[in-house]
C-alpha cells in the first residue's frame, strides 16, 4: 500500500502540463540550463 501512495504522489507531481513537459525536456537532455529550458517551453523564467 505504501508504494502506491507514493507512486500516487509522483504522478500528483506530474499532474500539470507545464511540468510534465518540463520532465520530458529534462528526460530528452534537450537543454542544460534553466534559462534554455524556459525558452524551450516558451515561458517566462520567474
Amino acid at each position: 500500500m505504501i508504494q502506491i501512495i507514493e507512486l500516487a504522489s509522483m504522478l500528483k507531481v506530474c499532474g500539470h502540463p507545464l511540468r510534465l513537459q518540463i520532465l520530458c525536456a529534462i528526460v530528452r537532455n534537450e537543454e542544460s540550463c534553466v534559462s534554455e529550458l524556459w525558452k524551450c517551453l516558451g515561458q517566462p523564467q520567474p
